[in-house]
């Protein structure tokens, strides 16, 4: 028995296929609430995201670099911008490395 493929707004199984995403998963468009998606897609926890120190609402993803992420305020009038290490990016310091054998 093959899976139906089900809207994950409003579970509707009237789909259109829609192309493919850049990682080559089927695309599909709902036809009730005209959303996007992909089976393998998901809501991104944005729980993890902190709130602006400034004005205190939420703060989106603005780009991620080697050493640590950037941040910034949803409020465009706020346009506040944070940056916070990425765990682990930075290797710990070896004390022989510092002084020496």
């Amino acid at each position: 028995m093959k899976p139906t493929v089900k809207c994950p707004e409003c579970y509707s199984s009237e789909l259109y296929k829609y192309g493919k995403d850049k990682h080559s998963n089927q695309k599909y468009l709902c036809k009730r609430c005209k959303r996007q998606f992909t089976q393998k897609s998901g809501k991104k926890n944005i729980k993890d995201y902190p709130k602006c120190p400034v004005c205190g609402k939420g703060m989106y993803l603005h780009h991620k670099y080697k050493y640590h992420v950037s941040f910034k305020c949803n409020d465009k009038k706020c346009n506040h911008t944070i940056k916070q290490l990425r765990p682990g990016a930075i290797a710990d310091s070896s004390s022989e490395n510092l002084f020496g054998k």
